[in-house]
């Protein structure tokens, strides 16, 4: 920085220290320009804010008419079984429907 300025004053080479100042109007150029791009990313969070309550209680009610449905489901196959209770088919029922969790997938 300072010791190349220093450098090309003693020189005498002044289009050396113009091309090092029209450097540092370029480097001052991109930064405004990637501070346009940080307010379009500050805009972008803000909205990623606001959009995520509604994901969030959209998920919840999924996941809780998904538990609900499987409920019925859990009746529908113990109904089953206690009719059937000496069938050979009651393990192969309980393996596939055992849990709320694996019926819910």
């Amino acid at each position: 920085g300072i010791e190349v300025f220093e450098i090309a004053i003693r020189v005498g080479n002044a289009s050396f220290v113009r091309s090092l100042r029209l450097c540092r109007h370029i480097r001052a150029l991109r930064m405004v320009k990637l501070l346009r791009g940080m307010r379009v990313f500050r805009l972008l969070l803000a909205s990623f804010g606001s959009v995520i309550r509604p994901l969030i209680a959209t998920l919840g009610l999924l996941g809780f008419t998904l538990y609900i449905a499987t409920l019925g489901l859990g009746q529908a196959v113990l109904e089953y079984m206690i009719r059937n209770q000496g069938a050979s088919s009651n393990d192969q029922v309980m393996e596939m429907y055992g849990s709320p969790w694996i019926m819910m997938v």
